[in-house]
């Protein structure tokens, strides 16, 4: 037969090819990169298991997982030191192509950030009960490492993804939402789990009911101010993704009139 030299040539590639441009990054120079001093005091097993993982079932190039793992250290570092007393706020931007790897590349940041000691982690996927349903699935199996639709946590069989990966020790993080297509947060499946213990994973929808059922939840165990007289929570850090950002999150009114409500909920 004739063969396409040309098309051959791009098959092959496309499945060989490893090669990762190196990312561009715009940041406050004012801020201090706090992950070098820690990086030798933290126990990664998070991270250790989640690139094994890629490795052993996903088939990832070590070459790959290497650029990723430099590339989520860069980020965590750019990010506010959990250890940090007092109120801190650092927010900032990761851009990619499409089907570039972002799910997987903020996967590894969680797994780093709850090494780190964030304490709660809030992922806001999509405007529907489909993609969160999916993208609570993708992290069940490759962070939680179990089941987490209700019945199935700590059952018999629960495990998967990450959690089928030998490792030293028990890793535990617990999830508030579930991966049924109506497993987004409530409180009332919450009761029985505080903040400030082990990590708390969400994955929720951009709704506007959802943000404000969590905001109550969190304020809801907080202390009460002596001189304000509202409660307060802190010593809990917060780690918010918001997977596609451009939508719904952006706040499409003017800038001198109220903000739109799913933005003026994720503020």
């Amino acid at each position: 037969e004739d063969v396409d030299e040309g098309a051959l040539f791009r098959d092959i590639l496309s499945q060989v090819n490893t090669w990762q441009a190196e990312p561009s990054v715009l940041r406050d120079r004012k801020h201090v990169n706090w992950l070098p001093e820690r990086k030798a005091s933290v126990q990664w097993n998070f991270w250790k298991r989640y690139r094994q993982y890629l490795e052993d079932e996903k088939n990832w190039p070590s070459v790959v997982t290497a650029r990723l793992d430099k590339i989520t250290d860069s980020t965590l570092g750019d990010m506010g030191n959990p250890a940090q007393h007092g109120q801190w706020d650092r927010r900032g931007m990761v851009v990619g192509e499409v089907q570039s790897g972002k799910t997987a590349n903020y996967t590894g940041l969680i797994c780093k950030a709850v090494a780190a000691a964030y304490k709660l982690i809030i992922v806001l996927a999509g405007m529907t009960n489909d993609l969160r349903s999916q993208t609570q699935g993708r992290l069940d199996a490759e962070f939680l490492g179990f089941e987490s639709e209700v019945g199935k946590v700590h059952g018999s069989g629960s495990r998967i993804g990450v959690g089928l990966v030998d490792t030293p020790g028990q890793l535990i993080a617990h999830p508030l939402t579930y991966s049924s297509h109506d497993g987004d947060f409530r409180a009332n499946k919450s009761a029985n789990l505080q903040l400030g213990g082990s990590p708390l994973l969400l994955v929720v929808k951009k709704n506007t009911s959802v943000l404000k059922r969590i905001l109550a939840w969190v304020e809801n165990q907080g202390k009460v101010h002596p001189e304000t007289g509202k409660k307060i929570v802190d010593g809990i850090p917060l780690l918010l993704l918001d997977d596609e950002a451009d939508n719904a999150s952006v706040n499409t009114k003017k800038e001198d009139e109220d903000p739109s409500q799913i933005n003026k909920a994720i503020r």
